[in-house]
């Protein structure tokens, strides 16, 4: 075997890998996003708070119907505009009692930077392939791995994706701000506040 069939291999192991760990994180995304709040008592929540709540729904059944880890896809997928869906996410985070609820808020508003103007209907992932995992990646014989090599490497996908990558990161810098103010937020929040306006 020569020495850079090795390298390609183990790389895409590695990107496999990967790939599996983003799909497990994701699943427990969409899965904590459609999810109602747990209370100790019952408050009615108005209409606002229900409008929120259906928006952040719909972007869990947007990653429930397309998964796709770690790529980078065109925000005209998201059910609203990217600035309103992050709103949403960063009120009911504020609001939010349930230290891991308001994870997965946060979760989900990192994976919101993912969506990117311009990106067009296939998504871009990180090896330029649009990568489904082999259920026999362990069974396969060195032609399948150096096809699946030669693929990777031929995709000019791979170049939209780098130029674009450092778009998500800054994007997921920012949101990360976000994020720990609108903790800070929840914290300092008194009950009866968040009470009306969960109301609302």
């Amino acid at each position: 075997m020569r020495p850079y069939v090795y390298w390609i291999v183990l790389a895409i192991i590695f990107a496999i890998g990967v790939v599996a760990w983003r799909m497990r994180v994701q699943r427990a995304l969409r899965k904590a996003l459609h999810q109602p709040e747990p209370r100790a008592h019952s408050i009615d929540i108005g209409p606002k708070t229900a409008r929120r709540r259906a928006q952040i729904a719909s972007f869990g059944s947007l990653l429930e119907l397309r998964p796709g880890a770690g790529e980078i896809r065109d925000e005209s997928e998201l059910p609203l505009p990217k600035a309103e869906m992050l709103d949403a996410l960063m009120t009911e985070l504020v609001l939010e009692r349930d230290p891991m609820r308001q994870d997965s808020l946060a979760a989900a508003a990192l994976v919101l930077c993912e969506f990117q103007p311009a990106v067009g209907p296939v998504p871009l992932s990180p090896l330029g392939y649009q990568m489904k995992l082999p259920t026999n990646a362990d069974g396969m014989n060195q032609a399948e791995l150096m096809a699946l090599a030669q693929r990777i490497a031929s995709n000019d996908g791979q170049d939209r994706y780098q130029i674009l990558a450092p778009a998500v990161a800054k994007e997921s810098d920012a949101v990360m701000n976000k994020i720990a103010l609108a903790k800070k937020f929840a914290d300092a929040m008194p009950r009866e506040k968040r009470e009306q306006l969960l109301a609302q």
